[in-house]
């Protein structure tokens, strides 16, 4: 109304709009000056995917331009989600929704808080819970990061059927830390930054551990080709019958 130059007759226009709830801080670990709580849906969207189409398997879906995003994808995505196993037709896109690249994708389904940020446009099914920062001073690599060390809290939320999963609405009443924008700036700096070394180790092991199961075979082949030794000469001693082995 400011923006139009417009000043309300009345206070009615109230109304129409809820009061933040606050996130009670009790429980919850200390976080430092001018960081608050806050729950997902108070900074930003936080919804389902949609696939109402039944059957899901319905051939009529798939195999068209979209991609369609599946649990299973954002399991093996490791923070960035780049690939994808299926793709929406026409018909497929027209019961679901497609999703802006930046998407935080959470699975809530089979594997719980499984997390990865799309990095293309895709749809997704309602086993996976899309979040959308409503303003540029959210980092959504931040809560990403953040989501990777609750997923084990958010895990015991689950029933215990067949098949764990969880609801939006438990999901949207986890707190989240929020900090400063230059803070969560240098938090996700620090954390690429030791997770790019940690990945430079883990690289040099497998190396390793590669070279190191060829030089197990290849003695195993050595010693079972007669390589490693030349003769086993038997020897006839005070102690009695003994062998020599030559090498």
């Amino acid at each position: 109304m400011k923006a139009k130059c417009k000043k309300p007759t009345n206070d009615k226009w109230k109304e129409k709009y809820k009061e933040i709830e606050t996130v009670s801080e009790e429980g919850l670990p200390i976080v430092p000056d001018f960081w608050v709580w806050a729950k997902l849906p108070q900074v930003g969207e936080l919804n389902r995917g949609k696939s109402k189409h039944r059957p899901r398997n319905d051939p009529i879906l798939y195999d068209g331009p979209y991609p369609f995003v599946q649990t299973g994808d954002v399991r093996k995505a490791v923070g960035a989600l780049t690939e994808y196993s299926q793709t929406y037709s026409e018909q497929g896109l027209s019961q679901s929704r497609l999703w802006q690249p930046g998407t935080l994708c959470i699975t809530i389904a089979a594997n719980i808080a499984d997390t990865a940020i799309l990095g293309f446009e895709a749809c997704f099914p309602d086993s996976i819970v899309g979040f959308v920062p409503d303003s540029s001073d959210l980092d959504v690599r931040f809560y990403e990061y953040f989501i990777r060390t609750a997923k084990e809290n958010l895990d015991r939320f689950a029933p215990a059927t067949a098949q764990k999963n969880i609801n939006l609405g438990i999901l949207s009443e986890v707190a989240v830390p929020f900090p400063p924008a230059k803070e969560q700036d240098a938090i996700v700096g620090e954390i690429e930054s030791r997770l790019s070394v940690v990945h430079s180790i883990e690289t040099e092991i497998d190396t390793e551990m590669v070279r190191v199961l060829r030089l197990h075979q290849s003695v195993l082949r050595a010693a079972f080709s007669g390589c490693l030794i030349e003769a086993i000469i038997p020897e006839t001693t005070e102690d009695g019958l003994n062998y020599t082995v030559r090498k």
